[in-house]
């Protein structure tokens, strides 16, 4: 999937996936290597495209299905500042934006999963936010910005949930033009 066009790697889940980025964010020249379902391990194993790729800016988003999938915080951390020290390893000139992993909202209908957890999110967000300022990344924290006054998800965001609607994509992108030169 290399391409000199493309500058700009969004990484993650069925999150980053369902983005249209081009489009939200108005320009070319961005691969969209979201997988539905996708875990931090899945991330971890697959960062040989990543790589091949050689994009300038990566934005990654990724853990809510691992949460769902009952996989500790402190694995899910441990991963993810994995695949940050592999991409600075192999890619050191490539800037790595790490977003925070957005709320959920169990009480919205059509939630698939009966477990909450919004504890386990504010948490690892914490601690990736924490970790700052640290050479191998840029902390974006989304989170605060999606959330309702019950810092669940706001419904006019999402479709399920946990999955963003049509306006949860329009203000990620907006989120980002303000936060990113693209």
């Amino acid at each position: 999937m290399p391409d000199t066009d493309r500058k700009y790697l969004f990484l993650g889940d069925s999150l980053t996936e369902f983005g249209n980025w081009e489009k939200l964010l108005g320009k070319p020249g961005f691969i969209n290597q979201g997988i539905s379902g996708d875990v931090t391990r899945g991330v971890l194993n697959r960062l040989d495209r990543v790589i091949k790729a050689n994009p300038q800016k990566i934005f990654l988003l990724i853990g809510v299905n691992d949460l769902a999938s009952r996989i500790p915080d402190d694995q899910i951390l441990e991963n993810i500042f994995r695949i940050i020290e592999n991409i600075k390893k192999e890619l050191p000139e490539t800037t790595i934006y790490l977003q925070s992993l957005l709320p959920i909202n169990p009480t919205v209908t059509g939630f698939n999963d009966n477990f909450d957890y919004s504890a386990s999110i504010v948490h690892i967000n914490a601690r990736l936010k924490n970790n700052q300022p640290n050479p191998g990344y840029i902390f974006l924290d989304l989170y605060p910005q999606f959330t309702d006054t019950k810092e669940r998800l706001a419904t006019v965001y999402t479709t399920d949930g946990l999955h963003l609607n049509e306006k949860g994509y329009e203000l990620w992108a907006e989120i980002l033009k303000k936060n990113v030169h693209l």
